[in-house]
């Protein structure tokens, strides 16, 4: 006779970027020695890897993991976080001088886990006008695409998805690898710096705090993308 079951708490959130509610649950034991495994191994490719691993696990296979943008899945991990060890975070800032070198000084720092959202900067748009014959429409990229694409270009033709004039929309999916290498070349310095932008502005976790330094002046402290949190 198998042993019976323990049924996991399920919980609601909606997704910036799937624009959903997607259900989801805490880590078990054996999402915590993924986490801690990746941990041990002092791998940030590694580490990233577990995240999204875990993150499909919890979601009960409500979404494609590889697609997903990256800033939904930062969102969801920290709903898990919260969920299964605790909805406070404890950091340690080191306190900087006026040339911002770190000093001897440090103070301790919590943040709510429920109050760090996913937020986008005004301005922030998809669609493109690179000139009045021709545009693009941008997508968010997926969370290895952006963790993995050190290379700008490369991270700008995996973000294409098409690009429109007044007659028809091509899109990057089904173009030549050649020709899109091609295309993305010849962009001049103004096309550029409106694609840049895009990902400049793009939705991501971010969270500010106010904090007062051993001198008694203020500081507000910012926190963006899980790295800043976690790793």
């Amino acid at each position: 006779m198998p042993l019976p079951k323990i049924d996991l708490p399920r919980y609601k959130h909606h997704l910036v970027g799937l624009n959903k509610d997607i259900y989801y649950r805490g880590f078990t034991t054996r999402e915590q020695k993924i986490l801690l495994h990746a941990k041990e191994s002092e791998d940030q490719d590694q580490t990233f890897e577990a995240i999204k691993q875990v993150v499909e696990l919890c979601t009960f296979g409500e979404i494609n993991i590889e697609k997903l943008p990256f800033f939904d899945i930062e969102d969801l991990f920290i709903r898990i976080r919260s969920k299964s060890v605790s909805d406070v975070v404890n950091l340690t800032y080191r306190v900087k001088d006026k040339d911002g070198n770190p000093t001897k000084d440090k103070i301790d720092i919590e943040i709510n886990l429920n109050d760090v959202q996913v937020t986008t900067p005004e301005g922030h748009d998809p669609k493109i006008q690179l000139t009045p014959e021709v545009g693009v429409m941008m997508k968010y990229p997926p969370f290895h695409v952006l963790n993995s694409s050190r290379d700008e270009y490369e991270l700008i033709k995996q973000s294409i998805d098409c690009v429109y004039n007044s007659e028809e929309v091509y899109y990057f999916k089904d173009a030549p690898k050649e020709e899109v290498d091609e295309w993305v070349d010849d962009l001049d310095v103004p096309a550029l710096k409106q694609i840049k932008k895009f990902f400049d502005t793009m939705p991501r976790i971010r969270y500010e705090k106010e904090i007062t330094l051993p001198d008694g002046e203020k500081e507000v402290l910012r926190f963006e993308g899980l790295s800043d949190f976690f790793l």
